[in-house]
């Protein structure tokens, strides 16, 4: 049985913590980041309809969307958290809205890593922000900015000292994996320039290949994902501790266009997971289930 942080995981890919039930956490009806109160900004990258034409929603999942927004749920900041960090802004005796004790991120910062306000990044650290502060939620100013897009203030935390392998929460969820999630080529070279661990893996043991093959991105976005980390080092067939592959993930989602970009890069479509199941095995879409014929 998967454990908590592997159901919350399921449901960060999906979309929304609140909108996931525990009993279909791989159900692959998408929620929009703008569902996820209080998000500020959806992220910019967009997640493209579906190019095969003949594919059609699975029957346990009726009235699916052709276009779904990149399924992160970007990281909120409580009430509770809020007023704490403004007590503790006061505490420390200083006018800037970045005036902080060790540790913590401000709303404001977050609003700013979420818009990309690089002025206003910028100047936080200048004033001692803390690069490696969390969220209660686990994440860092890199998840944040990640998960928004940003591409200038990913770049700008990078090079002001910021790991790119820092994972967020106990789902060792990495900027890795929020990259390929929203089918962020650009953003996985920029992170192999500061020395990114392309093989790492969630606690569930999912590469970077198995979250974005539950995505629904262009053809030409899954395909560049597949084949920039595939050079990487990121085996095409490596099972998580379900004995899942990036395949099977694909099929669970009902996501043709994966199917179809992993098996370009000769995915295994006879591998059997822990339950003894083939990747054909796990779909009811006819279109994704005639691509994995032997």
């Amino acid at each position: 049985m998967k454990s908590s942080w592997s159901l919350r995981l399921s449901c960060l890919i999906i979309g929304s913590f609140s909108g996931c039930s525990p009993e279909s956490p791989d159900s692959p009806e998408a929620v929009s980041p703008a569902d996820s109160a209080p998000a500020l900004a959806a992220p910019s990258a967009k997640v493209e309809k579906l190019e095969d034409a003949e594919e059609v929603a699975p029957e346990d999942s009726p009235g699916r969307p052709e276009e779904v927004s990149a399924p992160i749920t970007e990281p909120t900041v409580s009430a509770s958290e809020t007023s704490q960090d403004s007590s503790s802004s006061k505490e420390a005796g200083g006018d800037s809205p970045f005036a902080l004790p060790e540790g913590g991120i401000p709303p404001v910062l977050v609003a700013s890593l979420k818009s990309g306000d690089l002025a206003a990044v910028q100047a936080a650290l200048n004033q001692g922000q803390d690069i490696h502060a969390r969220l209660h939620d686990g994440s860092t100013m890199l998840h944040i900015a990640t998960s928004a897009a940003q591409n200038e203030v990913v770049k700008l935390l990078l090079q002001s000292g910021a790991d790119v392998n820092t994972p967020w929460t106990q789902a060792r969820v990495t900027a890795i994996h929020l990259a390929a999630v929203y089918g962020q080529a650009s953003l996985l070279e920029l992170f192999k320039q500061y020395g990114a661990d392309f093989l790492v893996t969630t606690a569930e043991g999912e590469t970077a290949l198995h979250l974005a093959a539950k995505v629904r991105h262009s053809a030409e976005a899954m395909t560049t994902l597949t084949s920039f980390l595939t050079e990487q080092g990121c085996s095409i067939n490596t099972q998580d501790k379900g004995g899942n592959t990036a395949l099977h993930e694909a099929a669970k989602a009902g996501n043709g266009i994966a199917v179809q970009a992993l098996l370009k890069f000769n995915a295994d479509r006879a591998l059997t997971n822990l339950e003894g199941k083939k990747a054909a095995e796990l779909t009811s879409n006819a279109s994704v289930v005639a691509l994995l014929k032997d």
